[in-house]
């Protein structure tokens, strides 16, 4: 477990167009909740079928900040400082250097701005660089082709077409696996100049 960082109250990763930070209790009790309960926010998430609630997301904010295989970092504006979503490694493998990757910009005045594209490309880097991750895979609706098209560019390639996949809402959705390796990321950061 060497990789682990020392803390997940101290992380900060800055950007251009948004910052990534250490998650805080005042977040869950914030907006964050609400937007698991936004139809619009969980269209392509396996969540959102059931009512959040304040103390639901606080549980799951101190489930997370205690968790050893878990880093989620609030995503803020830079300009406002203000939490528009929330990215995260879940499930992290530290023996094979493994982590699933999620991602969700909740404020949806802030979509299509390039936010997500950028929180995307900030924990990738995070996870490959500072945590020394050796390959990251996410799962994404197909229908979800905002995502689809951010997973692309940061170099994801399709590993498995999982049919029917997750149940929501009594319906059944299929989803791509994806996965990304180092050696990738690399070529990635090259030829994008990051």
């Amino acid at each position: 477990m060497k990789n682990e960082p020392h803390t997940k109250t101290d992380i900060y990763i800055l950007g251009k167009k948004v910052f990534l930070r250490s998650l805080k209790k005042k977040d869950a009790v914030g907006n964050w909740w609400r937007w698991l309960n936004n139809k619009n926010v969980t269209k392509y998430m396996a969540k959102g079928d059931s009512e959040n609630t304040a103390a639901k997301q606080v549980a799951f904010f101190e489930e997370i900040n205690s968790s050893k295989t878990d880093i989620a970092l609030a995503i803020c504006d830079i300009k406002s400082s203000s939490h528009v979503g929330t990215t995260a490694l879940h499930k992290i493998d530290w023996a094979k250097g493994s982590a699933q990757f999620g991602i969700i910009i909740g404020e949806e005045d802030y979509w299509g701005r390039g936010m997500g594209t950028e929180a995307w490309f900030l924990l990738t880097d995070y996870a490959f660089n500072d945590l020394k991750l050796k390959k990251i895979h996410t799962k994404i609706f197909r229908e979800n082709l905002p995502s689809l098209k951010i997973a692309e560019k940061c170099g994801f390639k399709e590993k498995t077409f999982l049919r029917k996949d997750v149940t929501k809402n009594g319906d059944f959705f299929d989803r791509y696996l994806l996965q990304l390796t180092k050696f990738n990321w690399k070529q990635v950061k090259a030829k994008r100049n990051l």
